[in-house]
This record gives C-alpha cells, sequence and structure tokens, in this order.
C-alpha cells in the first residue's frame, strides 16, 4: 500500500488492494466482491476475473464501459495496426450488432460501399453508393406467396398486373394495370378486340 498526493483536497490518498484510510482508493478483486463491497469513501475498482473498470459514488458500483483485453507477443492486428480489440476507432466499428439504429444523410465525402436515407428527396431515399455515384435502393417491396407487390403509399400492388389488392365498393381493384380512377366505383376494364368481318 502506498500514500500518493492528491492535489484537489491537498491530502494524501491510500491506494492498495482494498480496505480503508481515508480518500479514495483503487481495489482491485472479483467482481463478485467489488459489487458487495461498500466502500467508506469514492473509489475505482478493477475486477481481476472480468477485467472490468467500476467507480463507486458513495452509494453505487457505476460500470465504466472502458473493458481490457489480454494481449500477447503476437497480437491480431485487426482491421488497422493497434486496432481496439472492442471494436472501435475514430474511422471504423468492428464485430458489433446494432439495435435501435436510424440511418440519416451522408455529408461528408462518399466512399464506395456508403449508404444514405436523403431526406431531400420526395419521398426520401434509401441509396448505396456504387461505382462512383448514389443508387437509389427500391426498399417499397414485398414478397408474399411468391407474389412481388409495390407499396408505394397506402396501397399494395401486384407487380405482375399492376393491380391493388384494395377494393372498391363494387369489387374491383383502385388500381388497374398501375392506372386510377376516381370516386370509390372503378370501372371494369373492357378489352376491345377490334371488328370482326366487314
Amino acid at each position: 500500500m502506498s500514500d500518493t498526493f492528491n492535489p484537489f483536497t491537498r491530502k494524501p490518498d491510500f491506494v492498495g488492494t482494498g480496505g480503508g484510510g481515508g480518500g479514495s482508493s483503487l481495489i482491485i478483486d472479483t467482481k463478485r466482491n467489488i459489487l458487495t463491497s461498500t466502500p467508506a469513501d469514492p473509489s475505482v475498482a478493477l475486477s481481476s476475473d472480468t477485467n472490468e473498470y467500476y467507480a463507486y459514488d458513495g452509494t453505487n458500483w457505476n460500470k465504466a464501459s472502458l473493458k481490457f483485453n489480454t494481449d500477447t507477443s503476437a497480437p491480431d492486428m485487426g482491421y488497422k495496426q493497434g486496432n481496439d480489440k472492442n471494436g472501435y476507432a475514430n474511422e471504423y466499428i468492428d464485430s458489433k450488432r446494432f439495435t435501435n439504429l436510424a440511418i440519416g444523410q451522408f455529408n461528408e465525402q462518399p466512399y464506395e460501399g456508403a449508404i444514405r436515407y436523403d431526406m431531400s428527396q420526395s419521398p426520401p431515399t434509401f441509396e448505396l453508393f456504387a461505382r462512383g455515384i448514389w443508387n437509389k435502393i427500391f426498399y417499397d417491396f414485398q414478397m408474399i406467396s411468391g407474389s412481388l407487390e409495390h407499396i408505394p403509399k397506402q396501397f399494395t400492388i401486384a407487380v405482375a398486373s399492376g393491380h391493388s389488392t384494395e377494393k372498391g365498393l363494387n369489387g374491383l381493384p383502385y388500381i388497374r394495370g398501375y392506372s386510377v380512377d376516381m370516386g370509390a366505383y372503378p370501372r371494369p376494364i373492357i378489352i376491345d378486340g377490334g371488328v370482326l368481318g366487314v
């Protein structure tokens, strides 16, 4: 154990592997022992079995997002030399699963593989930067029982026929062949085969 001078309190702080002594302390112990302990003073703890840091605020142990990883004489370089094993750096995130994620605009110089949700378009477009240009990705489609359906807005349209699955009061599709009639009674399609004979 040793004493270190704290310039903020202008008093010596105890540094050791747990216990009291006045001032802040660094505790090195198992995670279970750390979380069940109640230091008399604000403390920082390193879990010896999980390599996790905790800070005690006088009431609760607060886990830090920082985690240490064991290194070797022949480390895995990863994406770049000196790659962070937690998968974070200024220019990349590696081996992570994302939830509750939203994609927005891409305001930097684009590069191959970049994606964006362009709110400046009406309606907004989902785009991929490939071969030097932004390419629109069609996202308002679905496959139902082998049938490809287009959902541009509130209506669902079968791509093969161009007919909507929603029908008017007379039982005919609102949209037929990607054409729309006004009103609640769509007109039937009349196929004119011409005139037989002279």
